[in-house]
């Protein structure tokens, strides 16, 4: 909001009203109470007083710059394999954008896995065999702070063990011989 306040010289016949413009207005409203402007983006404030005497006051303004807009934040990384998976350590690259006209990115910030909130400077590398969840968020230098958002990882870096038994390594076998051999993959994933 923008509020106005006006005086008559010393003297004068005292201010009978004050009178203001917002943007591409034509028409002068008389001002009663704080100007509201709103709109994400510049605006121009023009405004004038008249004295009991109609002098009128050469238009002043005041540009008005507006953001009420949070900005967005998007994370980008590799796509999982068919099954959801990462095989491996996976950096995650935050972009953050304000909207045009915005007071601009002041702070873009993550906590992985319900730890803190870290600033980030750099791409994030998620490690570790297990599901990850990553939450993102940016604020603009008007403080708007965005909404969390949130994405989750799940990696399995480590390969499966396959356990064989019913033999014994290095032995010899013949064909005559009946041999029961059983097998079983393991992945702690």
């Amino acid at each position: 909001t923008v509020s106005l306040t006006a005086a008559d010289n010393t003297g004068g016949t005292g201010v009978a009203r004050t009178e203001y413009q917002v943007d591409a207005a034509t028409e002068w409203t008389a001002y009663t109470e704080p100007v509201l402007v709103s709109g994400d983006g510049s605006h121009e404030v023009r405004f004038r007083s008249v004295d009991g005497a109609g002098n009128v006051e050469a238009a002043r303004s005041v540009a008005v710059r507006v953001d009420a807009t949070a900005p967005v934040t998007t994370a980008t990384f590799a796509p999982a394999n068919d099954d959801g998976w990462h095989a491996g350590t996976v950096p995650v690259v935050l972009t953050a954008a304000d909207t045009v006209g915005g007071s601009g990115v002041s702070t873009v910030e993550y906590a992985l896995d319900g730890g803190a909130w870290t600033p980030y400077t750099q791409p994030v590398d998620i490690t570790g065999d297990r599901t990850h969840e990553l939450h993102y968020r940016s604020v603009d230098a008007a403080g708007n702070v965005e909404t969390v958002k949130s994405a989750v990882l799940k990696i399995d870096a480590t390969r499966p063990t396959l356990l064989v038994s019913g033999i014994a390594d290095g032995q010899l076998y013949g064909d005559s011989q009946d041999v029961r051999i059983t097998f079983q993959a393991v992945d702690p994933t």
